[in-house]
């Protein structure tokens, strides 16, 4: 299943398709995990400096499960100007948190709806997980 979207602000626009994940993109996406963890190294006192803490959140979450579960992704810039063209953007974790808000949660949004085990604040209720264990199988 795949659900592409299109986002323009004048400066940024974007075309990006979301897939449900297959094993390749699952191991692509705990790469990049493992990749963002190696970079920002363990976890220390960084819960008291905010800006460290959403770093770390959007390079160890966001940014892998987005990259990971897209399988086309084009995002260009242009300066404000009017005689400026538009460039692609090279895309990687650091370029990744540049990019609008706006564009930024309907991405993720679109990977946690196809692919919501990748989801980290996913929460299952009790009575949601009875119900599953209830289900009579088919056989």
């Amino acid at each position: 299943m795949e659900e592409t979207f299109n986002y323009d602000d004048g400066s940024t626009r974007a075309t990006i398709t979301v897939c449900t994940s297959t094993v390749l993109n699952g191991i692509k996406h705990d790469m990049l995990i493992q990749s963002m963890f190696d970079e920002l190294g363990p976890m220390t006192n960084e819960y008291e400096d905010k800006e460290k803490m959403a770093i770390r959140i959007a390079k160890m979450n966001i940014w892998p499960a987005c990259y990971a579960g897209s399988s086309s992704i084009s995002i260009e810039t242009k300066k404000a100007d009017k005689r400026s063209v538009w460039k692609p953007l090279e895309l990687n974790s650091d370029t990744f948190m540049q990019l609008p808000e706006i564009l930024s949660e309907k991405w993720i949004s679109v990977v946690f709806k196809l692919n919501p085990h990748w989801n980290p604040n996913k929460i299952e209720l009790p009575e949601e997980e009875e119900k599953k264990a209830s289900v009579p199988s088919s056989g």
